[in-house]
């Protein structure tokens, strides 16, 4: 299966803008992160959790390129202190504890600094979900699913049959 998360940068702005924070003022708090799946309908199978465990393997290979940190450089709110933090930075494979210890199939949990496990929050849920799809489903079963039911409200729109419920 393909990387999931190809970039450090995969991320929210908040994120970058919390981790900011963290880092000029929290830097030594210690946090934990828990996955909670809250679809009882949706279940991983040991292989997901297996390809969940080497896709996270896999991002916490990644180091932030130079045109990325500048990126975030030349983003007025960030300064160059924190950039220069990030080009140290990278994720560490043994703050996570992965499992099939829950009633979904999955458990993750990660355990460390504020500053690491918040950047962990948002990479996690991409690779679960993004395994998880593609695992469960056939995507191009789902994308002509999609499309159809894309055209019949196309349809229904340009007829006039389709209305916008009101805020």
């Amino acid at each position: 299966m393909e990387r999931v998360i190809t970039s450090l940068l995969e991320t929210d702005a908040y994120k970058f803008s919390m981790g900011q924070a963290i880092y000029h003022q929290f830097s030594d708090y210690k946090t934990t992160w828990d996955f909670k799946c809250r679809n009882t309908d949706v279940h991983f199978t040991p292989e997901m959790v297996n390809e969940i465990k080497n896709q996270i393997k896999l991002y916490c290979e990644l180091r932030f390129k130079e045109d990325e940190l500048e990126y975030l450089h030349n983003i007025k709110w960030i300064k160059g202190s924190y950039v220069d933090f990030l080009r140290l930075w990278k994720p560490r494979y043994e703050d996570f504890e992965i499992s099939d210890n829950a009633e979904c199939g999955l458990a993750i949990e990660t355990k460390g600094t504020w500053l690491n496990t918040s950047m962990y929050e948002i990479p996690t849920l991409a690779i679960v979900n993004e395994v998880y799809f593609r695992m469960a489903y056939d995507y191009e079963d789902l994308m002509d699913s999609f499309r159809e039911r894309l055209t019949a409200k196309v349809k229904k729109l340009e007829s006039g049959a389709y209305e916008l419920e009101p805020y």
